[in-house]
């Protein structure tokens, strides 16, 4: 049925290799003059599915890679082709992709009606992956840590457009000595580089200079006593790093019941904020969001939770907050796990006022089926106004509209959770180098 589907005009057809390590990954080629070239993948139907940029080479030949193809599937790939204003297509070359690996099955799609998007996460199962999903459920794109006690924690698509980050942390436990890494991987599953990450846990940034900058734990004994601090660390284009800011600097130990082997205020979401040059993060044990100069390491905003900068007039505090996501520069989207497990799991939105010096909750969302989070959860709010809400331990990434009904939910299988969330619309690549 491809082949008929497939109309030639005479151009010739791309060159198409399956990636060994990503089999849903095909690189392409194409010889020819043109003034841009796009890939483009049909369906059994000769409908179009897919399409990429395609990128000139020194040696006169274009390449694309794609992401977004499903597995065990058979697609007609074509070049589109603009020549002074002019777009031609080349004859079709078909080929089948692979299919998932035995530990990493598709989700179970129960609600759709926005049909759309990609979201990148870990998936913990007995194999570390990292994984990019379709709007479908399916698995389009999937990578594993060699190493089977680590756990995935985030996935983010690097700036670069050529690959994507992956951060892998030995659990969450506060082993200030563990050999941690961050992972840049090509889309065609090669290993571009592995950077060491001592101490790291949940969460790590790209900036847009290209440094890294991730959370870690800080050893320091008090009292006689072993006591673990979180700190944010920032590796630099070329390799140099440095210690930004310490819990310890800024928070007194005595403050917190001992919780999870004895970290001070347990960090777990990592932001930046490039207009103010800023660290954003979410504490567990106090409750509240900070934010760090990056420059200086000072704490120079405390929001929510007991010593906030502003008083909250309306609503509850948070409670174990993991993932969140400013809207504007007044507006936070938050995922409250909360304390006690006969407590349901909330996405809020609070409305800051600095000059008034006041907090005000202006919206929360409980699920209809109850979730308490043991841990991690993730939330963005998506351009339209629809929030997406990753409820990881229980295996569900859910859609709201604006109304806040579900427009789309999908499930994993029993034995899979997930870490956080990264949300876009397009599956756009571009060749790694």
């Amino acid at each position: 049925m491809l082949a008929a589907a497939c109309t030639a005009t005479g151009s010739d057809a791309p060159a198409l290799t399956l990636s060994r390590k990503v089999p849903t990954v095909v690189k392409a080629t194409w010889l020819g003059e043109a003034d841009s070239v796009s890939l483009v993948a049909l369906d059994d139907e000769g409908a179009e599915f897919l399409r990429w940029p395609a990128e000139l080479g020194d040696d006169g030949t274009w390449r694309a890679v794609t992401l977004g193809l499903h597995p065990a599937t058979r697609y007609c790939f074509r070049v589109e082709l603009v020549v002074e204003g002019e777009t031609d297509t080349s004859d079709c070359a078909e080929l089948s992709t692979g299919g998932l690996p035995d530990t990493l099955e598709p989700l179970v799609v129960d609600e759709n009606t926005r049909n759309g998007g990609y979201f990148a996460t870990g998936a913990i199962t007995t194999t570390p992956w990292a994984v990019i999903y379709d709007a479908g459920g399916v698995p389009v794109w999937w990578w594993a840590v060699t190493d089977p006690t680590a756990i995935v924690t985030r996935v983010h698509r690097a700036r670069d457009g050529r690959s994507l980050l992956v951060n892998a942390t030995s659990g969450i436990g506060t082993d200030p000595d563990a050999a941690m890494h961050i992972y840049r991987v090509a889309y065609d599953g090669a290993m571009l580089e592995s950077i060491a990450t001592v101490g790291a846990h949940h969460d790590f940034v790209e900036l847009p200079d290209g440094s890294l900058a991730w959370l870690a734990y800080e050893e320091r004994v008090l009292d006689g006593v072993v006591r673990f601090g979180d700190v944010i660390v920032e590796r630099d284009p070329s390799g140099a790093t440095r210690q930004v800011w310490s819990a310890f600097d800024w928070f007194d130990f005595n403050d917190f019941e001992l919780e999870i082997n004895g970290s001070i205020v347990h960090a777990n979401v990592l932001q930046y904020d490039a207009a103010r040059d800023r660290y954003w993060v979410s504490l567990r044990n106090p409750g509240q969001y900070i934010a760090v100069d990056r420059g200086s390491g000072a704490l120079v905003e405390t929001l929510l939770g007991e010593g906030s900068d502003l008083a909250l007039v309306l609503g509850t505090q948070p409670s174990y907050p993991h993932g969140f996501r400013w809207i504007d520069e007044e507006t936070l989207l938050g995922m409250d796990n909360r304390e006690s497990s006969a407590e349901v799991s909330r996405l809020v939105r609070y409305v800051f006022d600095r000059e008034a010096g006041v907090a005000a909750e202006t919206w929360e969302f409980t699920s209809d089926q109850g979730l308490h989070l043991l841990g991690l959860g993730d939330v963005t709010a998506l351009p339209g106004g629809d929030v997406v809400a990753l409820w990881s331990t229980a295996g569900q990434i859910q859609r709201l509209d604006a109304d806040s009904q579900t427009v789309w939910r999908a499930t994993s299988g029993i034995g899979t959770v997930f870490s956080y969330l990264e949300w876009w619309e397009s599956p756009d690549t571009l060749p790694s180098p």
